[in-house]
């Protein structure tokens, strides 16, 4: 359940980007580290216009079940006019702290002109609000160190929300459920989000609810 949650809160960003950057999507075409199907190789060469270059930022939460592919299907059957070229920078259970460290998002920016960078945090960290000055030193100033960087390159921001765990976080919260942990984290989110004028969590999960879910239900009944 957690990927499914996952694939359509990543799948949902779609939508965010073909509301800011018009005429967005049509096909997925590989970037550097990218894995995407095959079966769209037919839909790439009717775009002609220039491709919406997106990276993202994370861990297993972005990468899990090929969700770029999953992506690629979702933007191939909008038949829009812009194809998306999508470049992954993941690690499995990476920290945005831990990226900005490695320098390679740094790199990626500085030799690829891209539209948008969806970042995503670690499940946990974005959820300690027990600790405000953890929240701010392990969340919000990675969040907006990159986001200077992404606006130095021309890029724009985007936070993208990871599902609580299912019984939520009992060793640092004690008694916490899964609603919780992701009210918190749900609240850090909108409150970084705001502040750096990036989409917000509750605007992915209002798209998804209204546009990405019933499309995905008539795809699965046909």
């Amino acid at each position: 359940m957690r990927n499914l949650i996952g694939a359509v809160a990543l799948a949902s960003l779609l939508l965010v980007l073909w509301r800011l950057a018009p005429g967005a999507v049509a096909a997925v075409r590989p970037g550097q580290t990218a894995a995407l199907t095959s079966g769209l190789a037919a839909s790439r060469t009717a775009s002609h216009a220039a491709p919406l270059r997106v990276l993202f930022v994370g861990n297993s939460h972005t990468y899990l079940n090929d969700m770029p592919a999953m992506i690629a299907q979702l933007a191939a059957a909008a038949k829009e006019q812009r194809a998306l070229d999508v470049v992954l920078e993941v690690a499995g259970g990476a920290t945005l702290a831990q990226h900005f460290a490695g320098g390679r998002v740094q790199q990626q920016l500085g030799h690829v002109r891209f539209d948008f960078v969806v970042l995503q945090e670690q499940q946990q960290r974005p959820t300690f609000t027990f600790n405000p000055k953890q929240v701010e030193a392990e969340f919000f100033a990675p969040v907006r160190a990159f986001d200077v960087l992404i606006r130095a390159a021309s890029a724009k921001t985007i936070l993208v929300m990871t599902a609580a765990r299912a019984d939520g976080d009992p060793p640092n919260v004690p008694s916490d459920t899964y609603e919780a942990m992701q009210e918190r984290s749900r609240a850090t989110h909108t409150q970084i989000a705001t502040e750096i004028g990036a989409a917000s969590p509750d605007a992915v999960r209002m798209e998804c609810f209204t546009k990405v879910l019933p499309a995905l239900a008539v795809k699965l009944r046909g």
